[in-house]
């Protein structure tokens, strides 16, 4: 809500080009806050002192600490519940004591990742997502040739009649023109049949 104009880096902070004129004004910034651990002193000191300073905290996010905040009602900021912790009338020169706790940690991903450094995670993160991409196309292939064997297995096992047999070995070599079944289950599943159709010839002979 301030007028437009530029905004500089200042030290740890920042400047506005324009001046700020009286009246009351808002502005509203983001910054980060490394920390190590599961703990960040998130204490702050007040130059100026300030008529109210509010902390909103995530409910699961961790736990603040502190002797001279007071808790306030909780709120909701979109689908986020927060707990408020609340300091009134800061003095010029007043420090506020918060020390946040029960931080989440960083996965063994981003540790390994901070480990080697950004230029190597640059081109090893890819090879690792492409690894894995891989071995679950790998394990998908295993798994529906191992389903789709079973049930060629079954389907042989039904088959008993000569005439259902001669049928039988006739798909089976329209399935691997298809390129549905690989040479060696064509061959494994074709020796199959063709034993039984033998059985079946023999055994018509035999009645005969």
């Amino acid at each position: 809500q301030l007028p437009e104009g530029q905004v500089l880096q200042v030290d740890r902070g920042f400047a506005v080009t324009t001046a700020v004129p009286p009246g009351q004004h808002g502005m509203a910034f983001t910054y980060t806050a490394p920390y190590q651990g599961d703990r960040i002193d998130f204490s702050r000191r007040f130059s100026l002192g300030a008529q109210a300073f509010r902390i909103l905290i995530p409910v699961d996010l961790g736990s603040a600490t502190n002797s001279t905040l007071s808790s306030g009602s909780d709120v909701q900021i979109g689908d986020t519940d927060f707990r408020v912790l609340q300091a009134e009338d800061v003095p010029p020169g007043g420090t506020v004591d918060v020390l946040l706790e029960d931080l989440p940690q960083p996965s063994l991903l981003s540790t390994a990742i901070s480990s080697m450094g950004e230029s190597t995670a640059i081109w090893v993160v890819p090879i690792m997502l492409v690894l894995g991409l891989a071995g679950l196309l790998v394990i998908g292939i295993v798994r529906r040739r191992g389903v789709q064997s079973v049930a060629e297995n079954s389907a042989v096992q039904g088959v008993t009649t000569k005439d259902e047999l001669i049928r039988a070995i006739v798909e089976l070599d329209n399935r691997l023109e298809r390129n549905e079944v690989t040479e060696q289950e064509h061959k494994h599943q074709r020796q199959i049949l063709k034993a039984r159709l033998l059985e079946q010839e023999i055994k018509a002979k035999e009645t005969l």
